[in-house]
């Protein structure tokens, strides 16, 4: 039953990817043509995201380009462009399937989702050559975002610090990290391993399962 469970975790994570796949494909038609994959929007809420898929877009808010200075706006723009020139959605996706189906991976999902912004940062900070820069613009759009989320949020509401910009900030300002190439891959083939161990041991357990029900109907 527990590994029945597992299969049905991951096919619904599947799902639930597949839905989100779909989601950005409707946005990115409803954004319209985009100048080099780049969407601005007139809104008050300052944010930069990426939506993902074959024709992805960043979108920028007005808001977010006005709060920022131009050489900070190259890396926030670099930042989200990386995102879709190296295909992040699909490591996301791939770990948090794998975590679906062994939550023992849970751990290593958030790994990659982490990993993914401090990639997305290193590609920053080598695009526009200086990582002191680079730190200020995400600490600047980070606190940006915290400030517009505090003034929406309820009184009685507890704000606290961004650690995860905080952290990503400080490793900016240290050397650039080593690749580590065989790291990723191992994750990569865990990830796939385990997928395909819970699914192929599903089916097992399916055949094993009418196969015992159905020595126990046939008559003697």
């Amino acid at each position: 039953m527990t590994v029945c469970g597992l299969m049905v975790a991951a096919l619904r994570r599947a799902a639930l990817g597949g839905r989100d796949l779909v989601l950005a494909a409707i946005a990115c038609r409803r954004l319209g043509p985009a100048v080099g994959g780049l969407v601005v929007v007139d809104d008050d809420e300052p944010d930069a995201y990426t939506l993902p898929g074959l024709g992805g877009r960043v979108v920028v808010s007005t808001a977010m380009l006005r709060a920022l200075p131009a050489a900070e706006r190259r890396v926030l723009l670099a930042h989200e462009a990386a995102h879709l020139a190296r295909r992040h959605h699909l490591w996301v996706q791939a770990a948090e399937l794998a975590a679906a189906a062994n939550p023992l991976l849970r751990p290593a999902a958030r790994a990659v989702r982490a990993g993914v912004e401090r990639d997305a940062d290193e590609v920053a900070a080598a695009e526009v050559g200086d990582r002191a820069l680079a730190a200020r613009a995400l600490a600047r759009a980070g606190l940006v975002r915290a400030a517009a989320r505090r003034e929406a949020a309820p009184a009685a509401a507890l704000a606290g610090a961004d650690a995860a910009v905080a952290d990503r900030a400080r490793a900016l300002l240290a050397a650039p990290p080593p690749r580590r190439r065989v790291l990723a891959g191992m994750v990569a083939a865990l990830m796939l391993a385990t997928g395909v161990a819970v699914l192929v041991t599903g089916v097992d357990t399916e055949a094993r399962f009418e196969a015992a029900q159905s020595a126990y109907t046939t008559p003697r």
